[in-house]
């Protein structure tokens, strides 16, 4: 008769080792899912982080190159201002943009631009609700008479686009008046040099920065 010598591994113990090598695969299987879950987050959260660093780094950029020329004079003279920003891609009428910030008619102000019978070019910075009278216009610049200069003209002249156009920084100083209201405000707000920003600062200094005058040139 055939001895069997039951030693570890053998043949003998296949049925006991078999009962026990399976819970031991489950919890190998559960032990490696653990480490890979672990092993996914840790890339997850480093990921994230470079992710938010690189998105810091776009928004830094961006700051960077929102600097307009009316911000580059502004600081230059030691000029306070805050700088605001909204969302847009594309020209909005200035009384919808005080709506999407929540300010008041009477504090925003928006930049025109005429030209005289000389063909001499004006700029006019008046109440966003108002209509600029031309003919006061014109008496405060000594003109027998100013127009608006077509849109297309705006870069040209100016070296803003619509939309962002502002007395401070056009490509020539330009006789500019200011309405007198704006000495109603402590503080106004014109465009910053762009569609999307927004300048609010003392209407004496933008006076001073845009070596502008004062005149009641609205319609009544």
């Amino acid at each position: 008769m055939r001895k069997t010598h039951r030693t570890a591994g053998s043949v003998g113990f296949s049925h006991d080792q078999t009962n026990f090598q399976k819970p031991a695969g489950q919890i190998f299987l559960l032990c490696f899912d653990v480490i890979m879950l672990t092993i996914d987050s840790i890339r997850s959260k480093v990921k994230g982080e470079r992710f938010q660093k690189r998105e810091r780094g776009i928004i830094l950029a961006k700051q960077k190159e929102i600097k307009t020329n009316a911000m580059r004079i502004l600081e230059s003279m030691k000029i306070p201002f805050r700088h605001l920003t909204y969302e847009c891609d594309e020209f909005v009428d200035a009384l919808q943009i005080a709506d999407m910030l929540s300010l008041p008619y009477e504090k925003v102000f928006k930049t025109l631009v005429t030209v005289g019978n000389s063909r001499n070019y004006f700029v006019f910075v008046i109440p966003i609700a108002q209509e600029l009278d031309l003919k006061a216009a014109a008496r405060s610049v000594g003109e027998k008479s100013v127009e608006m200069i077509p849109v297309k003209e705006i870069n040209a002249v100016t070296g803003y686009i619509r939309g962002g156009c502002t007395a401070v920084g056009m490509k020539k100083a330009y006789v500019t008046r200011i309405h007198v209201s704006a000495r109603e405000q402590e503080q106004i707000i014109v465009s910053g040099g762009r569609i999307g920003s927004q300048l609010e600062l003392a209407p004496e200094d933008l006076a001073r920065a845009a070596r502008a005058e004062f005149a009641d040139v609205i319609r009544h």
